[in-house]
């Protein structure tokens, strides 16, 4: 649905409400279309701003809707199927592992227990990297947890076995 005003006489023409004013799934771009899909029954009497260089106007519209679509689920969320559990590196050595989540609802808040010394965890986005040079040699279980926007949490346990680093045989001289 395109918006009209008639008073404001400098194009372009800007117009603005705030987005939770708006039924959920309904946006107002800045040249006054109305779009999307509402995903819920209602009204609303929505503030709607115009303005122009010099001038500024507000009316409240109302916004019925009746019948609107069920709200898209979220799709499945789970870890990628290439994010492998388990991963080999030696003392003191560069080392790096990702773990991807597919699905779920963007954004996502990831949790990490148990790295070892030296490793650390760097969240971006979907994508946990772990990365750093092991201090001690071993078998560690890093526990990872992300939730999605929706709330909804996964699990995993990542080990990362750690053997000890070569010593270079003694120089002679």
């Amino acid at each position: 649905m395109r918006l009209s005003v008639t008073g404001l006489r400098h194009d372009p023409i800007h117009w603005f409400t705030r987005q939770d004013w708006l039924p959920a799934g309904l946006t107002l771009s800045d040249d006054g279309v109305i779009s999307g899909t509402p995903t819920q029954d209602g009204a609303w009497a929505v503030p709607i701003e115009a303005y122009d260089d010099t001038n500024y106007f507000v009316q409240t519209i109302d916004i019925k809707v009746a019948h609107a679509p069920a709200a898209p689920s979220a799709s499945r969320f789970a870890f990628a199927s290439g994010s492998k559990p388990s991963h080999k590196t030696k003392q003191g050595k560069s080392f790096k592992a990702a773990l991807r989540v597919t699905g779920g609802s963007p954004a996502y808040r990831w949790a990490v227990t148990s790295a070892p010394k030296g490793l650390k965890a760097v969240p971006r986005g979907s994508t946990l990297t772990i990365k750093g040079k092991a201090k001690k040699p071993g078998t560690f279980r890093i526990r990872v947890r992300v939730t999605d926007a929706a709330g909804r949490t996964i699990s995993r346990t990542l080990t990362v076995k750690v053997t000890k680093a070569k010593k270079a045989p003694p120089r002679r001289r």
